[in-house]
């Protein structure tokens, strides 16, 4: 089977279908709460004694989209992480209502596009960064409504620009197709627009229709602070990827139509939920609990299904639930646990297998000295050069997807898959150079830590919040210069 667990982990791990099924109760692994322990210990026993589903998806959602995690409702989508409604995507995470997608993050309703991230309705766009509404468009920072613009950053309703400057169609065109059809001038382009959008001023925070909010990446959101990548939140705070309908919460990571929880991730509906992970399909009164389907009123349950009122997995009455629940919430605060996530040594993960490795990178000697885990893979690194590529993809052969390319970053060997090259054939773009590991590692930093700084706008000097340190070398405005500058 295909699972997020290495074939070394020491749990228990069952593929999709038989984890979904009625073949296994976990309520036979139920225990009585044992008061001479610690409740974190004897939660990482049961945790041992459970079994994991392999993948955390919707399968019954999914058509041809084996090598997908976080997901539902996707057909021939291939490594895509964290994600809804899509079809033909691949190497992607955090995107949703998408077809014939690669290499993005962070978008919504995107079709044809490569290497955008932040962007909302977009078609047949390449290598765009917080845009929105734009078709045919190709290395652009904050657009909006542009069409055929090549280099540009700040424009809105603007069609056949480069660089900013207005062309003809044709003399626009036929500067595109020489760049579009030359590998080493699209790089040097790149790299003339990693310049070139320094001159223009970044809007200190990616707000729509937000009120009493800081934070980026958030739209329809009120009274959420210091909030990233999500909408339609109100009355919240610490949260990352929300996409929607989320009141009263706070110290979330991953939610939708989420109301009063605190401490948690992957919660996905549910109601008053505590310090739990990944609780599926409408959890209600969940406190301590992991990997569950629904529940209502469990505490420290690993995998449950529908269960009402139980403690380690261990089925009881109403009357007995509530009067144990004091008990144990009082036996942890004495051994100082109760109020505090799952500790480090619960993680059925090792940290150079989480994400947290993507944002907080370590080395594995931080990481151990940190208490954390790291498991040892062996790399296929290869002892050759960087491939060398065609100059452009109509000089691509179908034997492509058949060799072993050298990336020109890590020099770890990769593939171009059939799916894959047709794609870049449809967009008329050059296969990569790089393997996907490294360009989720671009991905990810060219956009801003989920971390907010104190500085003034480089215009009025007003008092801003900005994921934008004070040391970078953007021209950083408050909402209200940005518009006047910009619009």
């Amino acid at each position: 089977m295909i699972a997020v667990f290495p074939p070394n982990s020491p749990y228990k791990v069952y593929c999709q279908n038989c984890w979904w099924s009625d073949k296994w109760d976990p309520l036979e692994f139920g225990r009585d709460f044992d008061f001479t322990r610690p409740f974190f210990a004897q939660f990482a026993d049961l945790i041992k004694e459970v079994p994991f589903c392999g993948l955390t998806n919707q399968a019954t959602s999914l058509e041809n989209s084996e090598y997908v995690n976080y997901m539902t409702d996707a057909k021939n989508c291939y490594l895509v992480f964290a994600a809804n409604y899509l079809e033909d995507c691949m190497y992607s995470s955090y995107i949703w209502q998408s077809r014939d997608v690669l290499d993005s993050l962070y978008s919504t309703k995107l079709e044809l596009c490569y290497f955008c991230v932040d962007c909302d309705e977009l078609y047949n766009c390449k290598y765009l960064q917080n845009s929105k509404g734009c078709i045919d468009c190709t290395l652009g920072f904050e657009l909006k409504n542009c069409k055929n613009c090549f280099g540009c950053v700040n424009l809105q309703n603007k069609e056949f620009h480069f660089f900013n400057k207005a062309l003809n169609k044709d003399e626009y065109e036929k500067k595109v197709d020489e760049i579009m059809n030359n590998r080493k001038k699209f790089m040097e382009m790149k790299n003339e627009f990693r310049t070139f959008s320094l001159k223009f001023p970044k809007r200190f925070a990616h707000q729509i229709n937000c009120e009493n909010s800081s934070g980026d990446g958030i739209k329809n959101c009120k009274n959420a602070t210091s909030c990233f990548e999500g909408y339609g939140g109100q009355d919240i705070k610490w949260m990352i990827n929300f996409p929607g309908e989320v009141r009263d919460c706070y110290d979330i990571s991953g939610c939708a139509k989420l109301e009063r929880a605190i401490d948690s991730h992957a919660l996905v509906p549910g109601y008053e939920i505590q310090f739990s992970n990944t609780c599926l399909n409408g959890g209600n009164n969940l406190s301590y609990c992991a990997y569950t389907d629904g529940g209502k009123n469990c505490f420290g349950c690993i995998g449950i299904k529908k269960t009402e009122y139980a403690i380690l997995n261990k089925r009881c009455s109403r009357q007995e639930y509530e009067k144990m629940l004091p008990k144990i919430l009082d036996h942890m605060e004495k051994a100082g646990e109760y109020g505090e996530f799952f500790p480090i040594n619960v993680s059925p993960f090792a940290y150079n297998e989480t994400v947290a490795q993507e944002f907080f990178p370590m080395t594995e000697e931080e990481a151990k000295k940190n208490g954390y885990t790291w498991n040892i893979y062996e790399k296929k690194q290869s002892k050759k050069e960087p491939s060398r590529l065609p100059n452009n993809i109509q000089e691509t052969k179908d034997t492509i997807t058949d060799e072993v390319l050298t990336c020109a970053n890590c020099m770890e060997d990769y593939k171009i898959i059939p799916q894959e090259l047709k794609f870049y054939r449809k967009i008329n773009i050059n296969i990569p150079d790089t393997c996907t590991s490294c360009r989720q590692k671009y991905l990810l930093g060219s956009r801003n830590p989920r971390k907010l700084w104190k500085r003034n706008c480089d215009k009025c000097s007003n008092a801003i919040q900005t994921t934008y340190s004070s040391d970078r070398p953007e021209i950083v405005y408050c909402e209200k210069c940005y518009l006047e500058a910009v619009y």
